[in-house]
């Protein structure tokens, strides 16, 4: 048995997304969704040149909340423009949670960024109180950002 968290999941829609791994990052999205433990909180961020909250705030794992996200991100399409990740993770580190739950990001991105460093300083400054997964998506994924905010983070 997992124990229950929040789980914030941000996930890529800049134009470098766009085809298979906009695809492969829904699917691995949808399962996750459907895999989290009872009692867990989640939310969905979306980024590209700007982001989108799927949810004001995270909410509870219900089969209701699940199937909504789900609905939504089947709907997602690589079409937001440039790959913006420093915005969307400030403004999950400003916007602490209301629970004393474990707190876990995963950042599903090819990783085609351009300010790699401040992102990764920004995750070890915020890593005492969140857990920083990546997944690297797509056949050109910038491994060396994804290893290093897993590091940081």
């Amino acid at each position: 048995d997992y124990e229950a968290a929040e789980f914030l999941f941000l996930i890529d829609r800049s134009g470098s997304m766009s085809g298979r791994p906009i695809e492969t990052a829904k699917s691995a999205l949808t399962l996750f969704l459907h895999s989290l433990p009872p009692e867990s909180m989640f939310n969905v961020i979306s980024y590209g040149s700007d982001f989108k909250l799927m949810f004001e705030q995270s909410v509870p794992y219900t089969q209701e909340n699940m199937e909504y996200a789900i609905s939504g991100i089947s709907k997602f399409k690589a079409k937001m423009g440039g790959t913006e990740i420093l915005r969307p993770i400030k403004h999950i580190f400003a916007h602490k949670s209301d629970t004393d739950l474990p707190r876990h990001v995963f950042l599903l991105t090819d990783g085609a960024v351009c300010n790699s460093q401040a992102c990764v300083e920004e995750i070890r400054l915020n890593s005492n109180e969140f857990n920083f997964h990546t997944i690297g998506v797509g056949r050109y994924v910038s491994t060396q950002l994804i290893i290093d905010c897993a590091i940081a983070g």
